[in-house]
């Protein structure tokens, strides 16, 4: 088992008025990840799709729960990627529930549905400063190293959004670009 803990960053262009601060941890067990997003800070000022209930997505129930343009509010996501390997799959679970998996062949090249990818468990709590977004997935690539950027944004009440990740390149906020990859699980 592989555990590693993050803190992410927001896009120097979109800052957040409502947010702290957002820490990651991730956990791979072979071909599972399993990661936790706590997020600290104005949790009120925060759109939460689901409103701000406190819930769990069982695994049987998964299928029946995906959605497409989660990115458009706030939500969570993983890219993760064979090391090396131009391919890779996003992940985005919001706390309505909804979830999604795209499997791409390149930067946004070939986008479709990952099929390989499944949700195990997810899970969402609430307090007056902190979220807490847990998630565990089953992820093809068993054998190989993973490289991966873990993602949020944040939408706030006002409208305002911003980008948070391991690590910006430059320019506009894009999660695909392969520099913001930083993070490394060995097989």
């Amino acid at each position: 088992m592989q555990t590693r803990a993050f803190a992410l960053v927001a896009h120097p262009d979109f800052p957040s008025r409502a947010i702290d601060g957002i820490e990651v941890t991730l956990e791979r067990h072979g071909d599972r990840l399993d990661l936790r997003f706590v997020v600290v800070g104005a949790i009120d000022n925060v759109v939460w799709p689901g409103d701000r209930i406190d819930g769990a997505l069982p695994a049987e129930h998964a299928d029946q729960c995906r959605a497409h343009d989660l990115w458009r509010h706030s939500c969570f996501e993983a890219f993760v990627a064979p090391a090396g390997a131009p391919g890779y799959r996003e992940i985005n679970l919001a706390t309505s529930g909804h979830w999604a998996a795209y499997a791409f062949d390149g930067y946004r090249a070939g986008m479709r549905q990952a099929s390989d990818v499944r949700l195990t468990q997810a899970g969402w709590r609430f307090d007056d400063r902190r979220a807490e977004v847990s998630l565990s997935i089953a992820v093809s690539h068993r054998q190989a190293d993973w490289a991966l950027n873990i993602t949020a944004i944040i939408e706030t009440s006002d409208g305002g959004k911003s980008y948070w990740a391991l690590a910006h390149p430059p320019g506009a906020p894009d999660f695909h670009n392969r520099d913001g990859f930083v993070a490394i699980l060995p097989a």
